[in-house]
């Protein structure tokens, strides 16, 4: 009864550690987006979306490249939960790799790593101390309890590294003032702005014509005194 209540213990501890991406629609995937797409062949393709429209999903691949999922080849996806600044920009696994450090990953890998074998040895004592084998099960429960411990407090602190960086890429962005620019959008959106700016100025030029025709015209018409 203790050894399934040890081995239920770890198992929980493990699970709670796992982060699972969920399943979203076609509708809600976004840039910046990180997925893991599953196609009617049943292939896989992960990946950083860098443009999605209501035809297909393009893709950044781990080793440089990039994939085009077309929307009718895909049965499901599943999306890590998204990131984004305070003016709502997405930042993308990318941006949070490029600054997120070790630091909390190795303080609670030792420290972790200490506890649960401490844990572990005092937990194999106990399902060994009735047992003939006694010394293998001490032995078998301390490093499996250790090993698990381990990875578990790892992946806790590889989080907070993960945490430190999103919040230092929010703090530069505030202080940037960093908004949605020219340099961050897509061919189309910029036509699209360069079409606005040109249309504003060119209705604004025949403002300015109009009223100098009216200034002109008021002053011929204006009687001699």
């Amino acid at each position: 009864m203790r050894k399934r209540t040890l081995w239920m213990t770890l198992a929980a501890f493990w699970i709670c550690g796992c982060s699972q991406m969920a399943f979203v629609p076609y509708e809600r995937v976004e840039k910046t987006n990180r997925l893991s797409v599953r196609l009617d062949s049943g292939q896989k393709v992960e990946g950083t979306v860098i443009k999605a429209d209501p035809v297909q999903i393009i893709l950044s691949r781990p080793d440089g490249g990039s994939v085009a999922v077309p929307r009718d080849r895909i049965a499901s996806i599943r999306r890590k939960p998204p990131v984004s600044d305070e003016f709502g920009r997405g930042i993308s696994e990318e941006e949070i790799s490029s600054v997120q450090t070790g630091r909390k990953a190795a303080v609670y890998g030792v420290g972790g790593g200490t506890l649960s074998l401490g844990f572990s040895f005092f937990a194999g004592s106990l399902l060994g101390h009735s047992s003939a084998n006694g010394g293998a099960i001490l032995a078998a429960t301390a490093a499996l309890g250790s090993g698990i411990g381990t990875a578990f407090f790892l992946k806790a602190g590889r989080q907070k590294d993960r945490l430190a960086a999103i919040e230092t890429i929010r703090l530069r962005r505030r202080n940037a003032g960093t908004r949605p620019d020219s340099s961050a959008a897509d061919p189309e959106e910029l036509r699209t702005r360069i079409e606005e700016e040109r249309r504003m100025r060119e209705e604004a030029r025949r403002q300015r014509e109009e009223l100098l025709r009216e200034i002109e015209s008021g002053g011929r018409n204006t009687p001699d005194r």
